[in-house]
């Protein structure tokens, strides 16, 4: 696509959405009977490509001259590479609101915001029915989303909340005040699952680390 995706088919769609009718480049007012345009928000999703995945790949030591002979692929990304962003370093997840990538634009790499909650959700295969937002004590945030997973499987529909928020620091009292919290506010009210970020002592929650880093590797079935 290279650039025809933001310099005309995003800036398009905005315009269409906004009014039904243009002139040089403005929109004109609605004739008698006809809406201006409608409330909106669209969503788009940009993957990291194969460039910006090399791009990422860190190794833990120094490393030299390497004679990849002797190496296969599967060894070096599954231990010398075991803290690269690009394979979702779990130590991370603790903060996830700044989770970053190098992403190639224009011929440089420029560090961008991943939204690991929104990638979480499509390797859940969770259908999403609330994202809301909260804060605690005026600066503890909280991401927590709500939905439903499995339609088709065993048992039916499962109803599903995952719960993120910033634990860098954390001391016990921390892990307590966030579990009373949770509690107060009846986050997890009416769930068959919790999955929660980083680690916590929320009763019947799960972290959901291990399993966003299993689901993004996992083999796909041809």
């Amino acid at each position: 696509m290279g650039e025809h995706f933001d310099t005309v088919l995003k800036p398009r769609l905005a315009k269409c959405v906004f009014s039904g009718e243009w002139k040089d480049g403005k929109p004109l007012l609605p004739k008698k009977g006809k809406l201006p345009g409608v409330s909106h928000a669209f969503k788009y999703i940009r993957l990291e490509s194969y460039e910006d995945a090399l791009g990422n790949i860190a190794f833990e030591q120094p490393q030299g001259e390497l004679k990849f002979e002797d190496y296969t692929l599967r060894y070096m990304l599954e231990f010398e590479t075991r803290k690269s962003e690009t394979l979702l370093n779990i130590e991370k997840l603790a903060a996830p609101f700044t989770y970053q990538l190098d992403i190639m634009e224009g011929g440089e790499g420029k560090a961008k915001a991943v939204d690991l909650p929104e990638t979480f959700n499509y390797l859940l295969g969770l259908k999403v029915s609330s994202r809301k937002a909260y804060l605690r004590d005026k600066k503890h945030r909280y991401l927590v989303i709500s939905g439903t997973t499995n339609p088709h499987g065993e048992g039916g529909e499962r109803e599903v909340v995952v719960i993120w928020r910033d634990v860098t620091g954390w001391k016990p009292a921390d892990f307590k005040a966030d579990a009373e919290y949770v509690k107060k506010e009846k986050l997890t009210n009416g769930a068959d699952e919790v999955f929660v970020n980083a680690d916590s002592v929320i009763p019947g929650a799960r972290v959901l680390d291990p399993v966003f880093k299993e689901r993004m590797f996992a083999p796909v079935d041809a």
